[in-house]
């Protein structure tokens, strides 16, 4: 079987009896007495859809369902199945999302996805819960798929390519993963291995997810770096970097660009990050988990920026954004910024009576952060084509949010905190006006705030 061949000559650190255990216990399901194998196309075999081929009454675990043909629907795999597309002489079947949701959802453990093109899933910013293949059980094998991919100058897409969600054990290898918001968004998941996959225009976001191996890929041709619990290493050539639990690391002279966050610094901490080129990510620098006592310094984004979650003392400075300076400040009080053509992003941890107004911010991540800050005033500025226009977390409170345009961004003015225990509070968000944004005002675990003569034409409020 060719999989197993391929498979069991790949070997990294000792990975190779792990992957020769998930191989036998495929030959194990396919030589059962009682392993048979279904087919799916449009004329002439057993099913004309994938998901009428698993919920077959005689379908059971180490089953295998051959698909000939593209077909459109949301595909759920509630029991332990091999599913593999047959090339056709141009591509192979293509599983398209129909509506929203996920193109494939894996709900049982020990499935094999072999050989798809999967598109069109999501509908949705960062926290959407689908993908392309989303993961929610453990011990399967993703190989050997396209996921998300362009032709003819049209791109078909996820919002995540790959969603793995609180899973464990999973083998994602040799896949094509191109043109989504998040190539792989790895979620309070471990122990998987991603290994040998190309990613282009997107790449990998960790959330909460530890101990998991990723070797051997790239992004846009350069090396995708995954380093965890390592320290005291120069990364010289890379085309996305991520840095879990790390210690004393510098990122020089990288030219990060077009994929889904250039840098990602997860608790990591004595780190330099310093004299990059970041451009057309998702996200440029995000820090994140208390990554700490980091030195960012001299960047250049253009068409994205930083954004910091729960990450403090870090030196942040002379770094820009579209050509405009990138003003953080942290533990500061009592500081007014009024020049309209002075910043290109403004981010703000825990601090007290900040002033901005009349600035222009667009076509970054977020056009002003408040982490942790009150007693601020942002009013009279304007906010177009960033990801997010105003962001306000973690115990972000009595500030005042008044007269700001924001317009075209996915989210105009976002209200948030990761538990309710932080939510922002007592804020005043009055006389704005949000326009042609995905969500005009959104707010979650947030209390007592006062929102009033809000001008709003979004999809959602």
């Amino acid at each position: 079987m060719w999989i197993v061949t391929k498979m069991i000559l790949y070997s990294y650190r000792g990975l190779s009896l792990r992957i020769a255990f998930v191989i036998m216990g495929l030959i194990f399901l396919a030589g059962g007495a009682s392993a048979v194998i279904y087919t799916v196309c449009s004329g002439g075999c057993n099913f004309t859809r994938i998901q009428d081929a698993i919920y077959y009454a005689n379908t059971t675990d180490g089953d295998t369902i051959l698909v000939y043909n593209d077909t459109i629907e949301n595909v759920n795999v509630n029991k332990s199945l091999t599913l593999r597309g047959i090339y056709n002489g141009h591509r192979p079947p293509a599983v398209v999302a129909q509506k929203n949701g996920s193109s494939i959802t894996l709900s049982a453990d020990g499935i094999t996805i072999d050989g798809f093109i999967i598109i069109n899933s999501g509908v949705n910013e960062e926290g959407d819960d689908s993908g392309g293949v989303y993961i929610t059980s453990n011990n399967n094998s993703i190989l050997n798929n396209s996921i998300g991919f362009s032709v003819n100058g049209n791109i078909y897409s996820n919002i995540n390519g790959i969603y793995i969600s609180s899973s464990y054990n999973n083998t994602i290898i040799n896949n094509s993963i191109n043109n989504n918001q998040f190539g792989i968004y790895i979620k309070y998941s471990s122990q998987n291995l991603i290994a040998n996959n190309t990613f282009t225009y997107d790449g990998i976001f960790v959330n909460n997810a530890y101990q998991n191996i990723v070797t051997g890929n790239t992004v846009n041709g350069k090396p995708l770096l995954y380093y965890e619990n390592d320290s005291d290493k120069e990364i010289k050539n890379a085309g996305q970097v991520i840095l879990v639990n790390d210690t004393n690391f510098t990122l020089e002279n990288l030219d990060l660009s077009d994929t889904t966050i250039g840098a990602e610094l997860w608790n990591t901490s004595l780190s330099t990050v310093a004299n990059n080129s970041f451009s057309d990510n998702y996200c440029g620098i995000f820090l994140s988990n208390y990554s700490s006592l980091n030195n960012i310094t001299n960047n250049t984004f253009t068409n994205d920026g930083m954004f910091v979650y729960s990450s403090y003392q870090n030196n942040v400075t002379n770094n820009t954004v579209n050509g405009k300076p990138l003003v953080y400040l942290e533990n500061l009080e009592n500081v007014s910024y009024l020049e309209a053509a002075n910043a290109g992003q403004v981010i703000l941890v825990n601090d007290i009576n900040i002033t901005l107004e009349n600035l222009n911010l667009s076509n970054t991540f977020v056009g002003v952060e408040l982490w942790g800050t009150s007693q601020s005033t942002v009013a009279n500025n304007s906010l177009n084509s960033n990801k997010r226009g105003i962001y306000l977390n973690n115990l972000s409170n009595n500030d005042i949010i008044q007269g700001n345009t924001a317009s075209n961004n996915a989210d105009g003015m976002f209200f948030d905190s990761f538990a309710t225990s932080f939510s922002t509070f007592n804020n005043i968000i009055s006389n704005n006006t949000a326009c042609n944004n995905s969500n005009g005002v959104y707010l979650q675990n947030s209390n007592n705030n006062i929102v009033t003569n809000n001008i709003r034409h979004n999809p959602k409020i």
